[in-house]
């Protein structure tokens, strides 16, 4: 997967989860998640940019039903990913 691609994927995953308030206990379905990118990319490329971020210590993610990870904003980090979005909203400008 072409590096540029991989961080946008990431910020987009940021951003959506942020903007729609998952942080915390309030948890996303991966399949849902996976429906924001409408194709622009596979399931398998945003599965392991999510377990990227998941290691980087960004997202929190729980096991769900139907062998489907679910995912939210990790409360801890929350300098960190509030000094990414900045960034991210910077690059729009």
């Amino acid at each position: 997967m072409e590096r540029e691609l991989e961080e946008t994927i990431k910020d987009t995953i940021i951003d959506k989860l942020n903007r729609r308030s998952y942080w915390g206990r309030r948890l996303i379905n991966f399949d849902d998640l996976f429906s924001w990118f409408k194709l622009k990319a596979s399931k398998r490329e945003i599965e392991k940019t999510c377990d990227e971020l998941f290691s980087e210590g960004i997202l929190w993610k729980k096991k769900g039903i139907r062998k489907c990870f679910r995912y939210s904003l990790n409360p801890k980090n929350k300098r960190e990913i509030e000094l990414r979005l900045e960034k991210i909203y910077r690059e729009l400008i």
